[in-house]
């Protein structure tokens, strides 16, 4: 018997919750590989009725399983956390906003089975965001794979599948700055892209400005590369 982990990190998501569970068990149902399920929801220190919704469904529900912070530690820390606790033999990612479509699942599924240790959601285009954020998400992956060397593909977010080999070697790094995309796509194993048009949000509002998606993407470039450092070393010896 193959399970499935689901893995979705929130924070103040109380709108968008239940929609998407609900989608969840459709998709559950029309699953040909894997017979049992686990959703792992992340409480990322909510400041609205998210935890109380979540502690709801998994009293209803045995295969809702709920970690909580105490505090909001970020979406790199409650992905990470998540994946710690996930048993499945392979593991879904998933935002709680929604705008990830939860059926794209079953296309994940296929690519499982043909082998593919990572299958990704490729976004070919993503609605109700402005030019500015879609400009800067088309600038910030050519700058990291030049810079970093890591080869993740352009328009990719974490909405993922990943086999339990993926996962477990995740686990295994030591970094305390976690940027879990990257990893994935550190890891060189076989992977497979599942093209879809991302959707507007749910239910609220985006987490992250302009200022906090700058320097999440210097953070992130930073922890994969020493070159920004030689680069700033250098530049201060010429300028001394």
């Amino acid at each position: 018997m193959k399970v499935l982990s689901v893995v979705i990190p929130l924070f103040n998501e109380e709108g968008n919750i239940e929609i998407l569970y609900r989608e969840l068990r459709d998709v559950f149902a029309s699953l040909k590989i894997f017979s049992a399920y686990e959703i792992v929801m992340v409480n990322d220190g909510s400041r609205d009725d998210s935890l109380a919704i979540i502690k709801r469904l998994a009293s209803l529900d045995n295969h809702v399983k709920i970690i909580s912070f105490t505090r909001n530690f970020g979406h790199e820390a409650a992905t990470f956390a998540g994946l710690c606790h996930a048993t499945g033999d392979a593991v879904v990612l998933i935002d709680a906003d929604r705008q990830d479509p939860a059926d794209l699942i079953l296309e994940f599924e296929k690519e499982f089975a043909n082998g593919y240790h990572v299958v990704f959601g490729q976004r070919t285009k993503r609605l109700n965001e402005s030019w500015v954020k879609r400009l800067t998400s088309r600038l910030f992956y050519p700058i990291f794979k030049w810079i970093t060397g890591v080869d993740m593909p352009r328009n990719v977010g974490d909405f993922c599948l990943l086999s339990r080999k993926a996962v477990d070697q995740i686990k295994q790094f030591p970094e305390r700055a976690i940027f879990v995309r990257g990893l994935i796509y550190w890891l060189g194993l076989p992977k497979k892209a599942v093209p879809f048009v991302r959707r507007g949000r749910g239910a609220g509002t985006s987490k992250y400005n302009y200022a906090k998606l700058l320097i999440f993407a210097l953070e992130n470039i930073v922890s994969f590369s020493t070159m920004p450092i030689y680069f700033i070393i250098f530049l201060a010896l010429f300028l001394i």
